[in-house]
């Protein structure tokens, strides 16, 4: 008397997992592309956030430098522009706001961005994210006058 092992080993039917093959390539390359882009799109963040926080210390070293608010708030929002198009951040219009005392006291920028994700939103990000970063820079007292 044969068991079911030995009749289906026999007649080739038991063999076990034949053709899934064709099944497992497509999940596993779908995996890896979603944890690829999972990688990209953390790194892409933290970057962003890395650049706008340098924006916004480049942008206080240039307030602190100016007489008045004016002065300051048209210095900071040139020079915290051209460091986000520099590092290549998609910013397109960002907040700059100037505040603290200029006359030697500590002079504050902060730096509002929208940023778009819409390339990595298959991983799960958010069609774009917003990042605030601030920088306090003491203003120069003893400038020219």
């Amino acid at each position: 008397m044969t068991t079911l092992d030995e009749t289906l080993e026999l007649d080739g039917r038991g063999r076990g997992d034949d053709g899934f093959a064709a099944v497992e390539l497509p999940i596993a390359i779908t995996a890896f592309i979603l944890v690829m882009l999972l990688m990209i799109g953390g790194i892409r963040v933290t970057n962003m956030r890395g650049d706008v926080q340098s924006a916004a210390h480049a942008g206080a070293r240039a307030a602190a430098g100016e007489r008045d608010l004016g002065a300051a708030n048209a210095a900071a929002s040139r020079v915290v522009n051209a460091s986000l198009a520099a590092s290549g951040v998609g910013c397109g219009a960002p907040s700059v706001s100037v505040g603290g005392d200029l006359s030697g006291g500590m002079v504050t920028v902060t730096v509002v961005c929208n940023v778009s994700l819409s390339d990595v939103t298959l991983a799960g990000f958010p069609g774009s994210t917003t990042v605030t970063a601030s920088a306090v820079e003491r203003s120069d007292e003893l400038r020219g006058t």
